[in-house]
């Protein structure tokens, strides 16, 4: 039978070889994708950005600060190196261990506590004379209760947004924290030269303060994900298992091990900037150009 080609458009209809049809209009624009302005436009979103902001920035500040006491009080490389570990070194003990708290308790309550630990834990550093050994087991303790909160943060963020969405916030969750890193780093080295590192303390407790407050009444409660979770030991040797049994996982993991040596320039700033007769500005302006290149380069 031959087809008319030609089509007759008429009240929602076509005629093609004399038989009427339904006709369904396709438009020809492309589909509307999600901005970052469909992002920030949910109210929890924004409440826990700015959660992020806060407190990866104060962390940032006191780490810096406190690696800087240490070296201007006993002038040794080593320990300030290793007070300067507690930024990651702690965060893997936390991350095996702490991590599937996320899943056993409700989300928002594992960030609201582990922030109330982290400021009584900055807080106590603010303790006239307390020993050097001391100031470093408890940045050790704050940082290894990152770990929960990034996960409850992390698995939350799902509830908050969907589908394109969630992709734009979590790129934007990441830059932020590497662009805080960078700015905490900068400013921790001018606060330690203006005004001190106990002040640089006293700013990170009540960042975990306001943080807390902000997750607590700017983000919706949701009930645990899971009543039974294995324990962390069965969590961890079975983890062991699946990565260490597959070659490719192997080498991704080893490649992760080698790119913790990315943090060395940052342990020695201290030093370097002492032996070239510079001060706690420029040991910070050197540990943030150690992060700045994965600031600039993460939102690609």
């Amino acid at each position: 039978m031959a087809i008319d080609n030609r089509l007759e458009r008429s009240g929602g209809r076509h005629t093609s070889a004399g038989t009427k049809k339904k006709w369904f209009a396709v438009s020809s624009s492309p589909a509307q994708r999600a901005t970052f302005r469909d992002v920030f436009a949910v109210r929890e979103f924004r409440a826990l950005w700015l959660s992020q902001i806060l407190s990866a920035g104060g962390d940032r500040l006191a780490l810096v600060a406190l690696a800087l006491l240490i070296y201007d009080r006993t002038r040794s490389p080593l320990l300030a190196a290793i007070a300067y570990a507690a930024g990651t070194l702690p965060y893997l003990i936390g991350a095996l261990f702490l991590s599937g708290t996320a899943d056993r308790f409700p989300r928002r309550e594992v960030m609201v506590t582990c922030d109330v630990v982290r400021a009584a834990l900055v807080a106590a550093m603010l303790v006239p004379r307390m020993p050097l050994n001391a100031l470093i087991v408890l940045l050790y303790a704050v940082t290894a209760f990152q770990p929960p909160f990034d996960a409850a943060r992390s698995a939350i963020l799902r509830d908050m947004v969907q589908g394109e969405r969630y992709a734009l916030a979590a790129a934007t969750m990441q830059s932020t924290f590497r662009v805080m890193v960078v700015a905490g780093a900068a400013v921790g080295g001018l606060t330690v030269a203006l005004l001190g590192a106990r002040p640089a303390l006293g700013f990170d407790a009540a960042t975990f303060v306001a943080s807390a407050l902000l997750i607590k009444f700017g983000v919706l409660a949701r009930p645990a994900a899971a009543t039974r979770v294995p324990s962390a030991m069965r969590q961890l040797s079975g983890g062991v298992r699946v990565v260490f049994g597959d070659r490719a996982l192997r080498i991704l993991l080893m490649l992760g091990w080698l790119a913790a040596f990315y943090e060395i320039p940052g342990g020695i700033a201290a030093p370097y900037a002492a032996r070239l007769g510079a001060g706690p500005v420029a040991a910070g302006l050197l540990i943030a150009a150690t992060q700045l290149g994965a600031a600039i380069a993460t939102p690609r």
